[in-house]
This record gives C-alpha cells, structure tokens and sequence, in this order.
C-alpha cells in the first residue's frame, strides 16, 4: 500500500502545536530547573550568616544577676558571696576592711540606720548570738548608711555626723563588734557597698560562712531564730 502524502492540512496542525503557549512553558520550564532554584534555603544561606548566629555573644551571669537585684529584695541573696569593702570604725576612726579582716570566719552583717529602734534591737539580739556562741566562732559587724530615695547608699557630707552617732550607739549598747560606716571612695561613694551589697532597707541582715557565701539574708525579722538556725547549720550545734 502506497503511504499517502501529508496534505497542507495536516502540515498546518503540526505547525500550531509546535508554536503553541503549553509547548513553550514546557521548555522555560525544564531551562529554569537550575540548581539555585532548587536549593533550600538553609542550603542558600551564607557562611557568614551562619557563624554571626554562632557566634552571638551570650548574657553574663554576673550582669544579669546584678540587674535582678535591682528589682528584687534588698541586700545578698542567699548564694551571692560578701565582698571586700573599706570602712571606717566608729570607735577607732580607723579605715580597713571589715570582711577581710575576719577572714574565714562565719560572719553576720547587720545593716541599717543609726535612728532606727528596730534596728538597735537587733544589734542586741546578735550581741547575745556572739554570746552564745563565742567570738572564736562567729563574727559580727555592724554597717550604719545614709538613707536615699529606696536605698542605703555611702554618708556623704553627713559621714561625721553619723560617725558620732555610731559611736555612741556601740557605747550605748555595749556592743562586742565593730559600729562601721562604709568609706567613699571613686565618685564620692563605695561602689561595692552600694551596687554588690545592694542595701535598700534598714535592717537588712545577713550571715555568710567561712568562704564568705551568704546562707541567711532577712529584712526586719520579727526575731532571729531563722538566723540562729543558719548559724547552726554552718558552724554546728
């Protein structure tokens, strides 16, 4: 049988197919199919981008924890540890540290206002706990501060006035430890007093151990048996 020739009909069909929109999307198509149009993102991004994220600089502890004290109770919170401060004592007018200078001894830090009766009843009642326990075994000491605004802060032109003040308190007390006002130093004021020790109340009491780490920081207790009780747990019954 004798193939029949392509009429000029069928020729035009095949020329319309071949030029038609569906063809041509099909070959932009599989022209587009290049490896960066299928990448991923993660697999797109830069290696630079990628060690930025690494390499983000993370919070510091002591920053985040100084910023938490603002906002929250006054004075060491139990794990923080006593740092070295210099002050003056009311009795001898001699400037030194007071926490270096008990060294590893467990230690209580009473602080407060010098006109507070609140306050002088604590100092009598840590009096009796130095009693009780003896002086070779715990150490106390006494800060008198100046109030400003929601804190205890450094006495500035009011420092001799308060230290004649201190002084006759521990007179008047009999006390066994040192009355101390904490000394100004860079910018007019002590700087660890007031940003480390962060003392926003009158009678704001706390103990550390040996290795200066707070184990009982109270404001205003309504008696010292909390107190007492840390006591006995750092240094035994």
């Amino acid at each position: 049988m004798k193939k029949k020739p392509l009429t000029v009909w069928s020729l035009s069909l095949l020329f319309v197919a071949a030029c038609s929109p569906a063809a041509d999307s099909g070959k932009d198509a599989k022209n587009d199919a290049s490896p960066t149009a299928a990448a991923t993102p993660a697999e797109s991004a830069k290696p630079a981008e990628i060690a930025k994220v690494a390499e983000a600089p993370k919070p510091d502890p002591v920053a985040l924890a100084a910023e938490a004290r603002k906002t929250g109770p006054g004075g060491l919170p139990v794990g923080e540890r006593f740092s070295a401060f210099q002050i003056i004592n009311a009795t001898t007018g001699k400037e030194y540290c007071q926490v270096c200078r008990f060294g590893s001894s467990p230690k209580i830090m009473a602080t407060g206002t010098v006109d507070d009766p609140g306050f002088k009843e604590d100092l009598k009642n840590i009096d009796a706990l130095l009693a009780k326990y003896g002086e070779d075994k715990i150490k106390a000491f006494a800060v008198i501060a100046e109030p400003k605004g929601d804190h205890l802060i450094t006495p500035g032109s009011s420092r001799d006035e308060l230290l004649a003040k201190a002084k006759a308190l521990a007179t008047e007390l009999e006390l066994t430890y040192p009355v101390v006002l904490p000394v100004a130093e860079g910018e007019g004021r002590n700087k660890v007093f007031e940003d480390h020790y962060n003392v926003k109340d009158s009678r704001t009491l706390m103990f550390a151990d040996g290795g200066n780490l707070v184990k009982y920081n109270e404001v205003a207790p309504a008696d010292l048996s909390t107190l007492d009780k840390a006591i006995t747990d750092v240094i035994g019954g």
